[in-house]
């Protein structure tokens, strides 16, 4: 807040002015399933043992967490796994969301429901 009044910009009011700043940072932060990297370096092997995972008949995974700080590869990893080929013929429904820490449950939520049911406007 203190930078936007150094170079003058003055939300309407200070609880408008974070929402929305958030709201910003939040759809900067937000990443997208569709958008892979092309070449990485040194997750094949993490990759492959995710996907044994998920696909493993005998346990039934459906979900696992990823988590670390920031800059790890965490999201790099969890699109490579979310878009193998392996994955994608296992399960028969896909969804991405991403928590920030400014998570909204309902949206998260809600996010997931459409991504996985795909209602029409008179459903929502």
């Amino acid at each position: 807040m203190r930078s936007l009044q150094t170079y003058g910009i003055k939300p309407k009011s200070n609880d408008e002015g974070m929402s929305s700043l958030h709201g910003m940072q939040r759809q900067w932060r937000r990443s997208y399933s569709h958008v892979v990297e092309e070449y990485t370096v040194g997750l094949d092997r993490d990759v492959e043992i995710l996907v044994a995972q998920l696909v493993n008949k005998e346990k039934h995974y459906q979900v696992v967490s990823i988590c670390g700080m920031g800059g790890l590869g965490k999201t790099t990893l969890v699109k490579k796994v979310y878009n193998h080929n392996d994955i994608r013929h296992h399960f028969d429904g896909f969804a991405w969301a991403s928590i920030s820490q400014q998570c909204q449950p309902r949206e998260f939520w809600e996010g997931i429901l459409f991504k996985v049911i795909s209602p029409s406007k008179e459903q929502r």
